[in-house]
Parts: C-alpha cells; sequence; structure tokens
C-alpha cells in the first residue's frame, strides 16, 4: 500500500517543492492550506467573490474535536502528529458568514453534531476516491 502523507501549508516554497519531492518518491500526497491574505499576504483577490462559509462562532469546535468526533463514529484511531508553530499558523479560527448571509439571506441550518455524521457518511461513502481517511491502517 501507497503511504499517504498530508502537507499542511503545501501551497507555499516549501511545501510545493517537498510535494513534488513526495510524489517523485510514490508517496499519496494531499495539500492542505489557507490562501487568505493573512498567511500569504495582500495578493490580488482571485475572480468574483470570495466566502467563508461556517456557522460562526456560535457553533465553533477544534479540529481535535472534530478528529475525536470522526475516530468515534468509523471506529477508527487517527494518527495524530504535532509540529512546532509556523508562521501564519492560526491557534483560532471561526468563519464570519457574515458578508455571505447578507449577499444570499442564507443562514447556517445544520448543528456541528449533523454536520459532522453527514461529513463521516460522505467520506465512508466516497472511500473509493482513494482518501484513506477513517480507514484502519495496515
Amino acid at each position: 500500500m501507497t503511504e499517504r502523507v498530508l502537507i499542511t501549508g503545501g501551497a507555499g516554497f516549501i511545501g510545493s517543492h517537498l510535494a513534488d519531492e513526495l510524489l517523485e518518491a510514490g508517496y499519496e500526497v494531499r495539500v492542505l492550506d489557507n490562501l487568505s491574505p493573512q498567511v500569504y499576504g495582500d495578493t490580488k483577490q482571485p475572480p468574483g467573490r470570495p466566502f467563508n462559509i461556517g456557522g460562526g462562532s456560535e457553533n465553533a469546535v477544534s479540529l481535535l474535536e472534530v478528529v475525536n468526533d470522526l475516530s468515534q463514529l468509523s471506529r477508527v484511531e487517527p494518527q495524530v502528529r504535532y509540529g512546532p508553530a509556523r508562521k501564519g499558523d492560526q491557534p483560532y479560527y471561526v468563519s464570519d458568514t457574515r458578508r455571505f448571509m447578507e449577499a444570499t439571506g442564507w443562514m447556517p441550518q445544520i448543528p456541528v453534531e449533523q454536520g459532522i455524521l453527514q461529513l463521516h457518511n460522505w467520506i465512508s461513502e466516497n472511500a473509493h476516491l482513494g482518501m484513506g481517511v477513517l480507514q484502519p491502517r495496515e
């Protein structure tokens, strides 16, 4: 089985070069990054109007809480690794959805627990895509 690697910050100079090297070495690579100006400087905005979508501060959960909930639903123990904080890491983040709500009239309607269950179900139903999450390690 090919070893899977997740690179956080993979869109930056170091992360993108690391991804290239790992792919060349035969690893399966996934990249997660935050392309906001806070992280990558005040670059030109993409076309259109980007919106943050989430439940706002009243529905905030930590990443570790979500990982724990998904672990309990799937009965798969996650492998969590920690590293030193990096410049640009956000110790706390909550989507401010007001701009999207004002533009569309949308309001969050799915409670956190239901959203996590839906995420678990989607991941389980799409395991054939080879994402390698919520699957026991060999």
